[in-house]
């Protein structure tokens, strides 16, 4: 009985193994067939640098912030190069 049961676990485990694999797999071809695509998108995206330059802007005023309305002013000095060639 145990030994069945040993069986049927080592079945699912084989069965799981070949589907992580095969997803694993399909997200690497995936990756490489539109990785042109993708990049070119991802540096036409402004969203990752702004955030991090937000961060910034965050932590040089970590306690009473720039205050209501005052970010338009308050974030070109602390905007990066890289957000500042994608605007």
């Amino acid at each position: 009985m145990q030994e069945k049961a040993f069986e049927t676990e080592l079945t699912a485990l084989k069965f799981n193994l070949i589907v992580f694999g095969s997803l694993t797999l399909m997200l690497i071809l995936f990756g490489f067939i539109f990785r042109d695509k993708i990049s070119r998108i991802a540096n036409q995206d402004i969203r990752g640098p702004l955030a991090f330059d937000t961060v910034q802007l965050i932590l040089s005023t970590p306690f009473l912030g720039t205050g209501p309305g005052n970010f338009q002013k308050d974030f070109p000095p602390h905007a990066s190069d890289t957000l500042k060639k994608r605007i």
